[in-house]
């Protein structure tokens, strides 16, 4: 996706699914998140913690280091592309999401009024019946933070 995105949309970021990249971390690298092991706290920290690209390159040597772990290839392309790291996203225009998890569970909310047997009056309903509670969690979500704020 990223080699289209470039050719097609060259001004466009692409930037990795950090949703994704745990997901294929941990599939790639669970042997070193048994136990007592700080391995996925200290990725995170890689991930959201360090702002400054000299940092994460050295944040990144000392993870590699305290892991025994520089053989890795999943790391080792997954490091080479950075696009999920806050230091080299955050000149990007992303409205804050740094996941697809949203869009995600938006389609699937809608793949509930796809069925072949409903004629449009009935999937509108249902798709009214799926707005109507993104609208009511979104309201919800909204308060709860506006409450925090205020306390």
């Amino acid at each position: 996706m990223e080699k289209a995105l470039k050719e097609v949309m060259p001004e466009i970021f692409h930037g990795l699914c950090t949703r994704h990249l745990m997901q294929n971390g941990i599939k790639h690298l669970g042997n070193l998140m048994k136990d007592d092991s700080h391995f996925l706290t200290d990725f995170k920290r890689c991930m959201y913690g360090i702002d400054d690209k000299t940092r994460i390159e050295e944040a990144w040597i000392v993870l590699l280091a305290q892991y025994n772990i520089h053989e890795n290839t999943w790391l080792q392309s997954t490091y080479s592309i950075k696009e999920w790291a806050d230091c080299y996203t955050k000149k990007a225009f992303t409205l804050g999401m740094r996941s697809t998890q949203l869009s995600e569970s938006v389609n699937s909310d809608i793949k509930i009024c796809m069925k072949p047997n409903l004629d449009i009056m009935q999937f509108f309903k249902h798709f009214e019946q799926v707005l109507e509670k993104k609208r009511y969690k979104e309201l919800g979500t909204n308060l709860r933070h506006a409450k925090n704020y205020r306390d």
